[in-house]
């Protein structure tokens, strides 16, 4: 049996490999105020019809949504595989570890390298925010 998640998009048999990318929750202090940002460790996982449920996928629009959004983002790498199926592979992750960690809805996002920021500039953009929810405040 072929690893990946089967697809059909744009009247197209896909073989998507779906991968999970795993980053670090770093808590920070910064004047009194715990936060937290999310370091990438820069491993990964593929993920199966085991547990495609945790992760959004296991409704078939919703992997035609994610291989559409992976290709506007240009985060989707094909090629064509065996007896003309095209095989995609995408790593997905958490919007909250990607760009937002005070997200209270938590959703699976194609992983882009370009909206990932360093680690040192996350906590900067994090102390500002508490910054000016101190001077709103007062």
């Amino acid at each position: 049996m072929a690893k990946g998640l089967n697809v059909v998009s744009e009247g197209q048999r896909i073989n998507l490999r779906v991968y999970q990318r795993f980053f670090y929750p770093v808590t920070q202090k910064w004047e009194g105020e715990e936060f937290i940002v999310y370091s990438d460790t820069g491993r990964q996982r593929e993920i199966n019809y085991n547990h495609i449920e945790n992760y959004g996928l296991d409704d078939p629009f919703a992997r035609d949504r994610l291989v559409r959004l992976a290709r506007a983002l240009n985060a989707l790498e094909c090629q064509k595989g065996e007896r003309g199926i095209k095989e995609c592979r995408v790593t997905i992750c958490t919007n909250k570890e990607l760009f937002d960690p005070t997200t209270v809805d938590i959703k699976y996002v194609p992983f882009d390298p370009e909206r990932l920021q360093s680690l040192v500039a996350k906590i900067k953009i994090e102390r500002r925010k508490i910054e000016w929810r101190k001077r709103m405040k007062s």
